[in-house]
């Protein structure tokens, strides 16, 4: 039998009243302005206007939304690339506080957008948060020292969620982005959004959790991101989707358009299954959520293999089948490509999620 999944009617309303407010006032001129940019506060401001930040919190959280309504909000901004840390502040760390025995404090902060948590794992050349080497932080009392490094949206952040140890125990602790030491030096992805090297100089911070509890609440942290990077990935595959046969309906060769040619039409058909493959585990991961951590930990790290595989085949299709024109700045599919390239630079190579898929459908492996 096929399970087929829609949003509900409510959560269909949400996506449309994103997608409406960035096509009026989000137009594809504004964002090649904001590539070089960097934050952009009239945009974010928007967004929290709609009221959109509550949609990604539970209802005990403060919010009225939770992993499916963060899905139906993610397609859209995807679609119309928007370059606003909402994923890495409010999905991945903001999750993370509202979740803690901090978030009744940050409830309000966090879902009208007045605060941007960041979270702040890597250190060195490492590319696992988990490489609980890579991210200690000397700590002493409650001070911190030391760097992170790649701290997605970063630049934008009022506030650091920063991984630590404390007494040879995982802990999380947030500091403001203007307390004492703290330092932050900002640059850009290729794909216009933002990142930061943050450094702490003996620097006060609030501790978050420690142990078994911070171990808990980085795992949560890391899956909501993950699957919202997901559905902003499909997204952008959609508006792919859309573009690529209208160009080829558009062109024409030796008299006749090149969407009738039968080999580009085959590049179609393996696109779009590449597409709802994609969705359909994007959809899975999604709804684990609702089903035991071992379950969830495998159903994100499937949809991080599957998305990964179907964006880096759509974007590189996409950009053949429009030929030259794939790769001019005036054209969105090439704003798209760098998109979905990123994504699997920043999600982590492959090997690394079916491990993680092996190590949560086996636990006794290693």
């Amino acid at each position: 039998m096929t399970v087929a999944y829609v949003f509900s009617e409510d959560q269909g309303m949400l996506a449309d009243s994103v997608a409406r407010f960035l096509e009026r006032d989000y137009p594809p001129a504004r964002r090649r302005a904001a590539l070089t940019a960097g934050f952009d506060e009239m945009l974010w401001q928007g967004l929290a206007n709609l009221g959109l930040f509550g949609a990604l919190f539970d209802e005990d959280q403060g919010g009225f939304g939770g992993p499916v309504e963060t899905m139906a909000l993610f397609g859209p901004l995807g679609r119309h690339m928007a370059l606003a840390p909402v994923l890495e502040c409010m999905v991945t760390a903001g999750s993370i506080l509202a979740a803690s025995t901090l978030g009744p404090d940050h409830t309000e902060a966090l879902t009208t957008g007045t605060m941007r948590p960041a979270l702040a794992t890597l250190e060195g050349q490492a590319r696992d948060p988990w490489d609980v080497t890579a991210v200690a932080l000397p700590m002493s009392g409650g001070m911190l020292s030391g760097a992170k490094r790649w701290v997605q949206g970063g630049d934008a952040a009022t506030h650091f969620l920063v991984t630590a140890r404390d007494g040879g125990a995982l802990s999380l602790w947030l500091v403001a982005a203007d307390a004492p030491g703290v330092s932050v030096t900002s640059s850009l992805r290729i794909d216009g959004h933002g990142i930061a090297e943050v450094t702490f100089d003996s620097s006060p911070g609030t501790l978050v959790a420690s142990g078994d509890e911070a171990a808990r609440l980085l795992s949560l942290g890391l899956d909501r991101g993950a699957m919202a990077a997901c559905a902003q990935a499909v997204g952008e595959m959609d508006a792919l989707m859309e573009a690529t046969p209208e160009y080829l309906r558009g062109r024409e060769q030796y008299g006749v358009p090149l969407a009738s040619f039968q080999a580009l039409q085959h590049r179609m058909a393996d696109m779009f299954v590449a597409l709802e493959c994609a969705r359909s585990l994007c959809w899975h991961g999604t709804l684990a959520f609702e089903r035991p951590e071992a379950d969830r930990r495998a159903a994100v790290a499937a949809a991080l293999v599957q998305v990964g595989r179907s964006a880096r085949f759509i974007g590189q299709q996409a950009v053949q089948l429009h030929g030259g024109m794939g790769m001019s700045e005036e054209m969105p599919v090439a704003h798209h490509f760098l998109s979905l390239t990123t994504f699997g630079l920043v999600r982590g190579a492959e090997p690394l999620h079916l491990r993680r898929f092996e190590a949560a459908t086996d636990p006794e492996r290693t």
